[in-house]
């Protein structure tokens, strides 16, 4: 999977996670409530609460410590339900430990364990109801960041974030 930033969302792989979770999300709805172009959180947020246990059951089976911490950046983002015990979950596959040897490079651990760091903060203190931001780089977010430090100098427009190094997220059984 590519990695293109060390921010939570920072993969496929979190995209592919994220997109599992909202498609399940969508699959809940009723068709007027599909019919919305930007469906409101409090759509999403009743939708979670009553589909809570197959939410966790289904990040449970990606068999992902990633997966644990994109369901976080979900339901911070909609201000959703979050029980102490899914806290508890999301923080015990956020562990720093399970990622620090992974990187080799300093200044890619410096900034994993920042944002890592981070987003253990805002699900320690995740309030339900208070929608929560977590930082998020897309992969152009990365180039125009590159161009201001000067490290990519064309202007062409479709030029592709280099790559990162990986982490593996897999819980070994």
């Amino acid at each position: 999977m590519t990695a293109w930033s060390y921010t939570i969302m920072g993969s496929t792989e979190a995209d592919i996670y994220y997109f599992r979770i909202f498609s399940f999300i969508q699959s809940k709805l009723s068709k007027e409530d599909r019919k919305h172009s930007r469906i409101p959180d409090s759509i999403i947020n009743v939708c979670v609460e009553t589909n809570y246990d197959d939410l966790v059951k289904l990040t449970f089976d990606q068999k992902s410590r990633l997966a644990y911490q994109v369901f976080g950046v979900f339901l911070m983002k909609h201000g959703a339900k979050m029980t102490d015990k899914v806290k508890e979950l999301i923080l015990n596959n956020s562990r720093w430990e399970d990622e620090e040897d992974q990187l080799l490079e300093p200044k890619d651990k410096s900034e994993r364990l920042y944002y890592l760091s981070d987003f253990r903060e805002k699900i320690e203190n995740y309030v339900e109801g208070v929608k929560t931001t977590v930082p998020f780089e897309s992969p152009d977010d990365v180039v125009q960041k590159l161009r201001k430090k000067g490290i990519i100098t064309t202007n062409y427009p479709f030029i592709v974030a280099p790559e990162r190094a990986p982490i593996d997220h897999l819980i070994k059984e």
